[in-house]
Formats: C-alpha cells, sequence, structure tokens
C-alpha cells in the first residue's frame, strides 16, 4: 500500500462513516400507503405481547380496518382531528392493542425517541387519547418499558445496539372498553455512527509499516 491509496482508504473510511451518521428514520415522514419506501416499518398489533402486521386496507386509507371492532393505524392528512395533528400518525387503540414495528436494517447501535400521546382536545370528528390506557416498547420482542399516559404525553430516549433484522415496538394498549383511543405516536431514529478513531489508527499504522524503508540487506545489489 503506497500513500495515495491509504488516502483513498481514509476518504472511504470518513465517507462511510458520514453515510452511517446520515441514516435516520422518522414514523410521520416514512409513513406510506400500501408500502414503506426503506422497509424499516411495519403497521400492527401486538395483543398479547405477540407483534403481528396489519394490512393495507384502501377503503379507509389505513393500516388495519378503521371500523367499529378493529385496530386500525392511520396519518392524518386533514386538519387536527382527534387529537391527531395534521401529518402525525394515530395508533388508534379503541377496540385492540395498536403497535408500529421498526427493524435494524443493518447491525449497529441506534438513537430512537418516543413520544405517545397527544392532546386530549377534542376536533371535529372527536377527542384524543384521553381514554387510552398505556404505552410501551419491546426490543427483540422483550418488553423495556410500560407506563400509564392517560391524559399525557409518555416519551423515552435512549440508544440500543441491534443486530441486523433487530426490532422495536412501539405500542398502545386498549384500556378494556372502546373510546377515545386514538393516539398520536412520534417515533424517530437515527444510525449513531461507529468510532472510526481506531479504523483511522489501524489504517495509518498499516500504511507506514508498508512504507518503511527497506535495510541495506533488502537493497538490490548495484550493478
Amino acid at each position: 500500500m503506497n500513500f495515495r491509496s491509504l488516502s483513498c482508504s481514509l476518504v472511504l473510511a470518513t465517507a462511510a462513516v458520514s453515510a452511517s451518521a446520515a441514516s435516520s428514520w422518522d414514523l410521520a415522514g416514512d409513513y406510506a400507503e400500501a408500502t414503506n419506501p426503506n422497509g424499516a416499518w411495519t403497521y400492527g398489533q401486538i395483543p398479547g405481547g405477540t407483534f403481528s402486521a396489519l394490512a393495507w386496507n384502501a377503503g379507509t386509507n389505513s393500516y388495519g380496518i378503521a371500523a367499529v371492532g378493529e385496530t386500525f393505524i392511520y396519518k392524518n392528512t386533514g386538519v387536527y382531528d382527534y387529537g391527531i395533528a395534521t401529518g402525525k400518525v394515530s395508533l388508534e387503540s379503541d377496540w385492540g392493542d395498536a403497535a408500529v414495528r421498526w427493524t435494524a436494517p443493518s447491525a449497529g447501535a441506534y438513537a430512537f425517541t418516543i413520544a405517545v400521546g397527544g392532546s386530549t382536545a377534542g376536533g371535529p370528528g372527536g377527542t384524543g387519547n384521553n381514554f387510552a390506557s398505556q404505552a410501551g416498547v419491546r426490543v427483540n420482542g422483550i418488553a423495556q418499558a410500560q407506563d400509564s399516559f392517560a391524559s399525557n404525553i409518555k416519551s423515552w430516549s435512549f440508544t440500543v445496539s441491534l443486530a441486523a433484522g433487530g426490532t422495536v415496538d412501539t405500542f398502545v394498549l386498549n384500556p378494556g372498553f372502546a373510546g377515545s383511543g386514538n393516539t398520536q405516536t412520534e417515533i424517530s431514529v437515527s444510525a449513531v455512527p461507529e468510532p472510526v478513531s481506531a479504523l483511522l489508527l489501524a489504517l495509518g499504522l498499516g500504511g507506514l509499516a508498508l512504507r518503511r524503508p527497506q535495510s541495506r540487506k533488502d537493497q538490490p545489489a548495484a550493478d
């Protein structure tokens, strides 16, 4: 390896770190009807603690069927309503336990900021989450936190290391009866860049080792 190739290696390493640092996801911003553009989000339910996906329903513009007796998730694309701000996602838990799953695209550390709950004020259609019961977080199917948030907003911020395919579920539990379970849920995720000092040091030492001066006995004999 010469200094030029070493320089290229350092540039590539720095670029890789920059790309990792730029990786981020947002529940509302990434939400898409029928498809998930980045493949990270799955909209579903978690009755009894077991996650299962909800299918997209074009008739109600939601994941799951937006109807009595059903669990569903939707994005408010209209005016402020049901305690859900315009452009935000609701985990509707009037009759079930709505949940959203984020799946790690690759192994690494990821920083999460989660806020469950919104205004309990009414809109044209109805009130917000004042009858919802509890919200919680599971990592790889294992409960990490679960707290009451009735008439309030519950939030968590944490960093977790995940293998590729690892999951983080955010859920809202039905209180045992139907009524105003529309629950604004905000989730942002960002990849935490790995430390590069050791990598750069290794590359640098490797380059120096390869560039060490030849000893006299290694030098070719003069003609």
